[in-house]
């Protein structure tokens, strides 16, 4: 069971740092005031 819930945690953090990395230099260039 295990094997079958870490693929998709595995995907879906990708997807997460994916997301966090392009959206990291918006951020920095445009900090929330």
């Amino acid at each position: 069971m295990k094997k079958v819930y870490e693929k998709p945690t595995l995907v879906l953090r990708g997807r997460l740092g994916a997301i966090t990395a392009a959206n990291a230099p918006v951020v920095l260039s445009n900090p929330p005031q």
